[in-house]
């Protein structure tokens, strides 16, 4: 999401006494001045100091070199030349808007605010600073107070689009969407070029679950840039999410660029193309451990590809993956590059655009492709079906960095699968579960064992044993299903509602083409956890009963 600050350039009010000194300090500042005009920020700089170094008392000169300094995103130095301008020319408001820009782009939102509130004790109507001092509010999470700065710089001057989009900004994190939309569109319709604002209307849109919409916003945002990294990048989730994906991959493929995403490994060799490869082919994993999980599926096709393979992934699935993949070299990713023999290389997310065409591509392998250590499983079984039940496996956290909190249950929503007749529940659940699992126990009389001997986050090999020592599988959209899904396991998966659904699980539908085994269960917009799993519940009870 993109907020943008409104700079102030401060107005030059020095005036110049008509001795040597003075003048040369003159000309120097006003050299100053035409480079900042020009854009020529680094002899902006250089002017200034040396104006300075004649005569330190210029405050508009210090003024001006933080406006430089800044520009040159070198903020701290900014600052401590708005700072002597101050102290020389107190009431200037344009230096306290841009000492507060400064702050802010340290992330130092707090102290932002202060300099934007002694700037509007001194002008209540400056539309700019209103609007900078709404972003500080936003970044401090002030989200109620930001949107009445917006909205008095917004009855101020209504044509500013600036304003209109971060008002927008604010409202969606308030899930105002509707209105945010509204803001997003109105930014657009004072100014149709403004990338930012339909980028932003395009994020909106998923948010809202319009994704056909979305996917119209960035292709009107790539029809003015068509180079811009993250709209191609969320055109290709798009894209990807509804089956097209030809289109998808092509777009996705700008992911690298795109705001926030990892570097590729920096391999000096040509990338791989598709076509055989006469030596080793080495691809490297990326994104999190589901992700790896999942497009590894497409590993043991690859021996068509080369006279040998190199598989650097994450070292927590070296075991599990050195144990499914035999005839590939599998190798624990890390800092450093591997130093084997490398002809070509492609990461492993890039894999589909080669394989996996179309959706008639993915074969149905319905005992999966990973495979368990068997002895791990047979102990782990044995006491498990000692009495005969059912042995069901739960997850229920994602611990997602954006998602989360959206595709994330509590424990207690797993009520009505939880009092099934004739069932023993394990905790596949990466993380600390000890006081929901007590307060289910204690609440309902179940218990939700943790198996000894399994670190569910750091034993990746383990929980697979764990996940193999089950009959059935039900989880949130995290590591477990994937796991699960690579396994052959009869699974559930509770997908969120809107953006948070993830492309690899196909809009409109209720199976995985990753996963033949793994039923994707989706939740509609506003509806608790509890019911999509009372849902899952009943067909778990119907798969039970038909054993």
């Amino acid at each position: 999401m993109t907020i943008e600050q409104s700079p102030y350039r401060v107005v030059v009010t020095t005036t110049f006494s008509s001795s040597t000194g003075a003048m040369e300090a003159s000309r120097l500042y006003h050299d100053g001045l035409a480079h900042l005009q020009a854009g020529q920020l680094a002899k902006a700089v250089s002017s200034f100091r040396q104006a300075i170094a004649i005569n330190a008392t210029l405050a508009d000169a210090h003024s001006h070199l933080g406006v430089a300094l800044q520009g040159l995103q070198r903020n701290d130095e900014a600052i401590g030349h708005y700072e002597q301008a101050l102290a020389l020319q107190s009431g200037d408001v344009g230096t306290l808007n841009n000492l507060g820009n400064a702050l802010l782009a340290l992330d130092r939102p707090d102290e932002a605010s202060l300099q934007y509130e002694r700037a509007l004790a001194l002008e209540p109507a400056h539309v700019a600073v209103h609007v900078n001092y709404a972003n500080a509010l936003h970044a401090a999470g002030r989200h109620e107070e930001a949107v009445r700065h917006y909205r008095q710089a917004l009855a101020i001057d209504p044509g500013f689009a600036r304003a209109h989009m971060n008002l927008g900004n604010s409202l969606r994190d308030l899930g105002r969407l509707d209105e945010a939309i509204a803001c997003y569109e109105r930014a657009l319709a004072i100014e149709p070029g403004y990338i930012a604002a339909r980028m932003n209307l395009g994020k909106a849109l998923q948010v809202a679950d319009r994704g056909e919409e979305a996917i119209g916003c960035y292709e009107g945002v790539l029809g003015l840039e068509p180079g811009n990294a993250d709209a191609n990048y969320n055109l290709g989730l798009q894209y990807l999410l509804r089956g097209r994906l030809p289109e998808g991959w092509d777009h996705y493929e700008h992911r690298w660029n795109a705001t926030g995403h990892v570097a590729p490994r920096a391999y000096p060799q040509a990338g791989w193309n598709g076509e055989r490869v006469r030596g080793t082919l080495l691809i490297w994993g990326e994104q999190g451990v589901g992700d790896q999980i999942l497009h590894s599926s497409m590993i043991a096709e690859l021996a068509a590809y080369a006279d040998s393979i190199v598989l650097e992934v994450e070292p927590r699935l070296v075991p599990l993956f050195v144990r499914s993949f035999p005839t590939v070299k599998v190798v624990g990713l890390g800092p450093d590059l591997y130093d084997g023999r490398v002809d070509a290389h492609a990461p492993l997310g890039g894999l589909g655009r080669f394989l996996r065409p179309g959706l008639s591509a993915f074969p149905r392998r319905p005992q999966g492709y990973l495979v368990a250590d068997d002895t791990r499983v047979r102990a782990l079984r044995s006491p498990l079906k000692a009495d005969q039940r059912v042995v069901v496996g739960l997850s229920w956290i994602s611990k997602n960095p954006e998602f989360g909190q959206r595709r994330s249950a509590r424990l207690r929503d797993f009520e009505s699968l939880l009092r099934l007749p004739g069932c023993r529940f394990v905790d596949l659940q990466y993380g600390d579960t000890q006081i929901e699992r007590a307060a289910i126990e204690r609440d309902m009389g179940i218990c939700v064992e943790r198996l000894d001997g399994i670190d569910n986050t750091n034993d990746i090999d383990g929980l697979a044993a764990a996940i193999g020592a089950c009959d059935f599988v039900v989880t949130v959209d995290n590591t477990t299903v994937h796991l699960a899904g690579a396994l052959g396991k009869p699974t559930w998966v509770l997908v969120p509602h809107g953006h948070a659904r993830i492309w690899y699980w196909f809009a409109g539908r209720d199976d995985s083409v990753w996963y033949p085994r793994v039923c994707v269960r989706s939740q509609i917009k506003q509806q608790p956890w509890a019911d999509v799993i009372s849902a899952v519940a009943k067909e778990l009870k119907h798969s039970i009963d038909s054993i």
